[in-house]
């Protein structure tokens, strides 16, 4: 499992716990603003020091939205692709990522208040994990009606046989709900830029190899399901099923 090549933006001072926020937007016009509020109104946003949003090739009104947004908040820093996929426009923004700490936030979802704050304390209280997420809201109604909390799988700092088990049972860990240490792509890498769908799931086989998970109880995330959700084709998870089989176990 090659880790890629990475060129670095400077990192921040260590005594500082500061936050790169990296989201990705393709044709979100309808969902992008709400996912960039849930950040900017974090109760920790003071230790948010940057919010990097890649533009992947939208071609509604995504552009604008997320212009005007910048337009208010300083933080924010605007990257700009030609539909490169999730993967790519995550690498991106990484790649420019200042923080100690990157927290991922697709541009149809959005976190709860509390969210870095419940996770960066957990990193603040000795944890050692390299990666720290918790359980998320399923919804699909703009006012929230139909809201189904999903308990994950619970991962713990300590635990031994964190690769196996995250491979027999998975978790989910969605990518919404990720807070990491800059030092684990420092270390396995990238997202595999090969995958358009499971890349998240790869990612983290490839972080349980070499580092462990904590588990934050309680909803950090809200996960939107509609019509344009890839994850939600079987026809393109069972190949990615499949490689990762190969890959791992065989």
């Amino acid at each position: 499992h090659e880790a890629s090549s990475i060129s670095w933006a400077p990192l921040a001072r260590k005594h500082e716990m500061s936050v790169s926020v990296i989201l990705t937007c393709h044709n979100e016009e309808r969902f992008i603003g709400q996912a960039v509020e849930s950040v900017i109104n974090q109760t920790a946003s003071s230790l948010i020091k940057e919010i990097i949003i890649v533009n992947d090739g939208s071609t509604d009104g995504s552009t604008e939205v997320i212009a005007s947004l910048a337009d208010r908040e300083p933080r924010i820093h605007v990257l700009t692709a030609a539909s490169i996929g999730p993967s790519s426009a995550r690498n991106l923004a990484i790649r420019h990522a200042t923080g100690d700490f990157i927290a991922i936030l697709d541009g149809d979802d959005f976190w709860a208040e509390d969210k870095l704050e419940r996770q960066l304390a957990a990193f603040g209280n000795g944890c050692k994990a390299g990666l720290v997420y918790g359980d998320l809201v399923d919804f699909s109604a703009p006012d929230l009606s139909d809201a189904l909390h999903v308990a994950v799988g619970r991962y713990r700092a300590d635990q031994r046989d964190t690769l196996p088990t995250y491979f027999l049972l998975d978790g989910p860990i969605v990518p919404s709900s990720i807070v990491m240490r800059r030092e684990i792509v420092e270390d396995i890498g990238l997202f595999n830029e090969t995958f358009r769908v499971g890349e998240d799931t790869e990612f983290c086989m490839r972080v349980a190899e070499r580092w462990t998970f904590q588990h934050v109880v309680g909803a950090l995330v809200y996960k939107r399901r509609h019509g344009s959700n890839t994850t939600r084709r079987l026809d393109a998870l069972l190949p990615v099923a499949e490689h990762l089989t190969r890959e791992w176990v065989m």
